[in-house]
């Protein structure tokens, strides 16, 4: 896999995965790039204000998903206007 968000480790230390805020939620474990974005879609469902640029990563790369600089922008452009 490409990213390394998209690999866990079993000893990784808690917060390792973009998830500090949404302590309740699982860390992104997922063994192809289709989990990863379908993980990540869901984080950003529950507020995971790193999992959007993470979702925006994937759709700049296509990884998981149809490529589209459009919708990273879009993704980036929300997230940087949440703080």
């Amino acid at each position: 896999l490409r990213h390394s968000y998209l690999q866990a480790l079993p000893d990784a230390p808690p917060g390792n995965w973009g998830n500090d805020t949404l302590p309740d939620v699982p860390p992104v474990i997922a063994k192809t790039d289709e989990q990863a974005f379908a993980q990540l879609t869901t984080r950003v469902g529950r507020g995971d204000r790193g999992a959007r640029c993470d979702l925006a990563t994937c759709y700049r790369t296509g990884s998981g998903v149809t490529q589209s600089d459009a919708e990273a922008a879009r993704l980036l452009e929300f997230a940087a206007s949440r703080g």
